[in-house]
């Protein structure tokens, strides 16, 4: 086996993008500003590590973005080799600009950006053969409420070659009554009680259904941690209660009714046969113990007929990981994100995947981006040569031959999560040739 032509192999595979925060082509427009653009990716976590003070002048947005850029390049002789750099290399190799970042560069990259729009995002897609795209826009990050309403009363924009989880963090996580509020807002309830909220959270997720979703998102490792306990209505209806009498002001420790939510969101997804999506491990800008999936073994015991994908390997806990995928038969292994946070412990991952849990439970990329094509495309071909690397191995080691690494390598880029979202096909965007 050569390894260039078995990399070209392994290069026509289509994908599906399991992971990304937007949700159509359109968002693809025009540029100006270079370093703005690249401070949407996930280099600008990692600049910070290489020298804070000059990060800060890069981050700083009342900076000329070309003095901004000025100060990037000091920065990328040490950062240009992680797994955020390499995306920024590709990136600027499809622009013809050789991957390097020099002054020179400034204005070429911002040519390029000029040319941005929809239609140059599609080619791009076609060109890489992602055929699929699972968003997670539907209840997330600063537009939760807006966006779930949307969704919801057919006003949010559809794209068919993307398809949608619903983010239900919104749904069990509430600070104080104006959160509450905002549910009975969208849901017409008028909510004064435990009850009430169960029925405000069943409306939103039958009416999501109704709409097309492919399955439930959970982030609540952001906001409270992995550690749900059991439901416990006394203790639910008594937060509750708290948050309404509070009148607005901030309420602590309301995790009773955050865990009864929680457990009644998967029993919903049970009722529906959708799938759950979990973010696992690290966070955007730090590892914390309560992020860990061991924490979750009590739910996936709880509900066996539920379908969980375990976002990120749980990175950095990836033994962990393995232990509940190995555990559980209703947990499946995604790695969204993961090839560009550490790309060599994906290839050790995948290589013990192949002899420690079924070919089929694992999801070979998600590019977990706010921004496209760009990032997306070039997050792929690292993805790619990852399950490339790992494969030759195992044909090396005489686990699997050559065809058989083929046809896993199809399951772990498109096939498993074409089955595991059932999404449509004939795919709704590009191909590429197998």
């Amino acid at each position: 086996m050569q390894g260039s032509t078995w990399q070209q192999q392994i290069a026509q595979i289509p994908a599906v993008n399991t992971h990304t925060h937007v949700y159509s082509h359109e968002q693809c427009q025009p540029e100006r500003e270079v370093v703005a653009y690249l401070q949407r990716l996930y280099l600008g976590c990692m600049l910070p590590f290489a020298d804070r003070q000059a990060a800060a002048r890069v981050a700083d947005a009342q900076r000329p973005d070309r003095e901004r850029w000025r100060h990037l390049l000091t920065l990328w002789p040490y950062v240009k080799h992680t797994g955020f750099g390499r995306v920024v290399r590709l990136m600027f190799d499809s622009w013809g600009l050789r991957g390097e970042l020099s002054d020179a560069a400034y204005d070429l990259a911002r040519e390029r950006l000029e040319q941005r729009s929809p239609d140059v995002s599609r080619r791009a897609f076609e060109a890489a053969g992602i055929t699929h795209s699972i968003a997670n826009v539907v209840g997330h990050s600063e537009r939760e409420w807006e966006s779930i309403a949307e969704f919801l009363t057919g006003r949010f924009p559809m794209d068919p070659a993307f398809s949608h989880l619903l983010s239900t963090v919104p749904l069990h996580t509430f600070r104080t009554s104006a959160d509450i509020a905002q549910l009975g807002r969208v849901t017409g309830i008028d909510v004064t009680s435990l009850r009430d909220l169960e029925r405000a959270v069943d409306v939103v997720i039958e009416g999501a259904v109704a709409r097309g979703i492919v399955g439930l998102k959970n982030h609540c490792a952001y906001r409270r941690g992995l550690d749900i306990g059991p439901a416990d209505p006394t203790r639910a209806e008594a937060d509750v209660a708290a948050l309404l009498a509070a009148k607005g002001k901030p309420v602590a420790g309301t995790v009773g009714l955050s865990d009864a939510l929680f457990h009644r969101i998967i029993q919903r997804a049970a009722d529906f046969n959708l799938p759950v999506a979990i973010h696992t491990g690290m966070l955007a800008a730090n590892a914390h113990p309560r992020t860990n999936v061991a924490l979750l073994a009590p739910v996936f015991e709880a509900y066996p007929q539920v379908r969980f994908d375990l976002f990120h390997l749980n990175y950095p806990w990836v033994e962990d990981g393995l232990a509940i995928l190995k555990r559980f038969p209703n947990t499946w292994a995604n790695c969204a994100w993961t090839h560009i946070v550490d790309p060599h412990a994906v290839v050790e991952f995948l290589r013990r995947a192949i002899g420690t849990i079924p070919v089929n439970h694992v999801f070979g990329f998600g590019s977990d981006g706010w921004v496209l094509p760009e990032p997306g495309v070039a997050h792929l071909a690292i993805a790619r040569a990852n399950v490339a690397t790992a494969l030759a191995g195992a044909i090396e080691q005489g686990h699997c031959g050559e065809s058989d690494a083929l046809e896993i390598a199809r399951l772990w880029l498109h096939g498993n999560a074409m089955a595991f979202y059932r999404l449509p096909s004939p795919p709704s965007a590009g191909s590429a040739t197998t």
